[in-house]
C-alpha cells in the first residue's frame, strides 16, 4: 500500500509538467501551441489509469467514525488481569481488603458499571461462592442487583457492623505505647479506614497521629508544623532514633563511670551483722541456774512410801525431790519444800566423791523461783 501511494505521488509530478507544456490555443504569448507528441499522449493515459486505480484502492478502506465508542471490556479480558480471589477467612479485615481491591481493579480496567456484579461474583470461590448462590435464590425473580447492593450484602455477611464499630473504637483509643513509630504508623493506617470521618483532612490526620505518640517525641514535635502527614511521620522517626542513641550513650557512660571510679564512689552494699560475723555466738537468755548440794556420802534410808504411792519402775527415771527412781516430782510423797537433787551432774565445780552415785544429766521441772532463791546453794546469774 505504501509503495502504490509512493508511485502515485511520483507520477503526479510529470503530469503537472506535461499540463504546463500542453496548453490550449488562444491569445497570449507564444500563439498556438503544437500538439503533444505521441509518447506524451501515452504517458497521460497511463497517469489517468493510475489515478483511477488509487481511487478504487482507497474506497476499500473504511473511513474512521469519530462518534464510534470503544469496545467494552469482556469477562475474558478482565480475567487476563488476574484479579484477586476471595474464598473465606476468619479475619473480617481480609474480606474488607478484597472488596476494596476488586473495586479498584474494576475501575482501573474500565469495566462498565453495569457489569461490576457479574465480574466480581465470578471471583468468589468456595464458601464465598456458596453464600452468593444462596443469597441470589432468596431474592425475587428478575431482581437486578446493583453494585451498591452487592457491597451491602457482602459486608453484612463477611464484615459485621459490630466488628466495624469495634475497629473504630480501637482507632480512637490507639496510642504508641511501647511500639516503635513505624509499628504505630502501620496500625494507625490499618485502623484509620474504619473511622475516615475522624481524619477527613490531612490536618486532622496529623493531629490524631500526634496525640498518640509518646510524651518525649510529642514534646520534640510540638513547636513544628509540617506540610503533610508523611513529613510528620518521617520527623517522628528521626526524633525516636535520636532519643534511642542518647539513652544508649547515657547508659554506657554510667556503666563506665561505675566500673572506673574510686572505691568511695562505688556502690555500697549493706551486709547484716549476722552475715558479716557468721561465727559469732548467738546471745543467750539469762535464767536462774541452781547449784545443787553434793549428795550425802551414805544414802540415808528413806521411809516406806504410803500405800497409795505408785510402784517404782526402773524406766521412770529419778525424782528431783527425793532422788529415788520410779516416780516424778509431782507424785513424790516427800515434803513439798524439800529439794534433794544430786549435784554430780555437769557444771559442778566441787570435787567428785568416788563413793557417791554419779548422775550424767539432770533436769529441773516445776522449780519455783522464790523457792530456789531461798536455797543456800542457789546461784543466780547469766550463762555465757
Amino acid at each position: 500500500m505504501i509503495l502504490v501511494i509512493a508511485n502515485f505521488l511520483n507520477a503526479e509530478l510529470p503530469l503537472l509538467y506535461i499540463s504546463r507544456m500542453v496548453r490550449p490555443g488562444g491569445r497570449g504569448r507564444g500563439g498556438d501551441a503544437p500538439p503533444p507528441p505521441e509518447y506524451m499522449a501515452g504517458m497521460i493515459q497511463q497517469f489517468e489509469l493510475n489515478r483511477q486505480f488509487m481511487e478504487n484502492m482507497m474506497a476499500q478502506f473504511p473511513r474512521p467514525n469519530m462518534n464510534q465508542q470503544p469496545a467494552q471490556v469482556t469477562l475474558q479480558d478482565f480475567i487476563r488481569l488476574n484479579p484477586t480471589i476471595y474464598r473465606s477467612s476468619t479475619q473480617p479485615l481480609d474480606a474488607d481488603d478484597w472488596l476494596r481491591d476488586i473495586t479498584y481493579e474494576l475501575e482501573s480496567a474500565d469495566v462498565a458499571p453495569a457489569s461490576y456484579v457479574n465480574f466480581a461474583s465470578f471471583f468468589l470461590k468456595g464458601p464465598a461462592a456458596q453464600w452468593w448462590d444462596s443469597h441470589r435464590r432468596t431474592l425475587p425473580a428478575g431482581t437486578i442487583i446493583t453494585w451498591p447492593d452487592f457491597q451491602a450484602a457482602f459486608r453484612a455477611r463477611f464484615i459485621p457492623q459490630g466488628v466495624m464499630d469495634r475497629k473504630k473504637r480501637e482507632f480512637r483509643n490507639l496510642t504508641q505505647g511501647n511500639k516503635t513509630v513505624e509499628a504505630y504508623q502501620r496500625e494507625f493506617l490499618d485502623l484509620s479506614r474504619y473511622a475516615e470521618e475522624d481524619i477527613a483532612t490531612d490536618a486532622r490526620r496529623q493531629e490524631k497521629f500526634r496525640d498518640g505518640l509518646q510524651a518525649d517525641i510529642k514534646l520534640a514535635l510540638l513547636v513544628h508544623d509540617f506540610a503533610d502527614f508523611t513529613t510528620l511521620v518521617n520527623k517522628a522517626i528521626n526524633v525516636e532514633t535520636g532519643l534511642q542513641e542518647y539513652q544508649s550513650s547515657q547508659r554506657r557512660n554510667r556503666d563506665t563511670g561505675s566500673s572506673s571510679g574510686s572505691p568511695s564512689q562505688k556502690r555500697k552494699i549493706w551486709i547484716p551483722n549476722s552475715m558479716y560475723r557468721p561465727n559469732a555466738p548467738a546471745p543467750r537468755k539469762s535464767y536462774a541456774a541452781p547449784r545443787l548440794p553434793p549428795p550425802p556420802s551414805k544414802q540415808s534410808k528413806l521411809p516406806a512410801p504410803p500405800p497409795g504411792a505408785p510402784v517404782p519402775t526402773p524406766d521412770n527415771g529419778l525424782c528431783f525431790k527425793c532422788g529415788q527412781p520410779g516416780h516424778f516430782a509431782r507424785n513424790c510423797y516427800q515434803n513439798q519444800n524439800q529439794l534433794a537433787l544430786p549435784a554430780a551432774g555437769r557444771g559442778n565445780n566441787q570435787p567428785r566423791d568416788n563413793n557417791a552415785k554419779s548422775y550424767g544429766r539432770a533436769h529441773a521441772n516445776h522449780v519455783d523461783l522464790s523457792e530456789a532463791q531461798d536455797q543456800p546453794a542457789t546461784v543466780m546469774g547469766t550463762l555465757l
